[in-house]
């Protein structure tokens, strides 16, 4: 049994089991218009056993496929109601548990997540262009 409830499993909320409704960011339901380079919106899931709602991030990534991507999702714990589960393959979590006051404020950690991660692969790279640029042989 996982947190999302018998036979959903993190992998199946990632990649986008069963959706009975979304949020678009145009809030017409139109989800990728072909002039949109870049893109992010929420998407509302299917309830697990608890009748609970899991989130889904998705994100239209530069020079990927035409696709969006599920980049993070997380379900508030049956539990306790400022508690919460994330997944995400971006973030290389399977489970991490996290407390936010809403689910508003779920998303935000959730996207703030997101951002320190590729803020610090951008200083790692910097580094590693660094030290081929100006490294001793």
């Amino acid at each position: 049994m996982t947190p999302f409830g018998y036979g959903i499993s993190g992998a199946m909320l990632r990649f986008g089991y069963h959706v009975h409704r979304s949020y678009a960011p145009h809030g017409r339901g139109d989800f990728i218009k072909k002039k949109d380079k870049k893109m992010k919106y929420w998407e509302i899931g299917e309830k697990n056993k608890f009748e609970i709602e899991c989130y889904k991030l998705h994100l239209k990534l530069p020079y990927g496929d035409e696709k969006d991507k599920v980049v993070a999702g997380f379900v508030r714990d049956e539990n306790e109601n400022n508690k919460y589960i994330c997944v995400s393959d971006e973030l290389n979590i399977d489970y991490d548990t996290f407390i936010a006051d809403s689910v508003e404020d779920a998303k935000k950690q959730v996207e703030g997540m997101l951002l320190d991660h590729w803020k610090e692969q951008i200083v790692y790279l910097e580094d590693c262009i660094d030290l081929l640029q100006n490294g001793k042989e």
